[in-house]
């Protein structure tokens, strides 16, 4: 599972509620498992109340460590301070 208890994330690619992508959320708990069989979570959307949503649209937005790595640097140059 990617998705904690507590978790801020942002929905993507919701085909079921495609007016909820782009939207965060705050992970609640667990709340069973769709008829497809992925895990399904209750969250609190920032307009209120509680809403369920499978796991796979949910992406977790927390600090990924000190030995993380920045993808952004595979595809653009590190940046460098210029000199005046």
């Amino acid at each position: 599972m990617t998705i904690k208890q507590g978790d801020l994330a942002m929905i993507r690619g919701s085909e079921l509620h495609p007016e909820n992508n782009g939207s965060f959320v705050t992970v609640m708990g667990p709340a069973g498992f769709s008829h497809l069989g992925s895990p399904v979570w209750f969250h609190t959307p920032a307009k209120g109340g509680h809403v369920l949503a499978r796991e796979c649209v949910l992406f977790p937005i927390r600090d990924p460590g000190d030995d993380a790595t920045d993808e952004t640097l595979t595809w653009l140059p590190v940046p460098h301070k210029e000199h005046a």
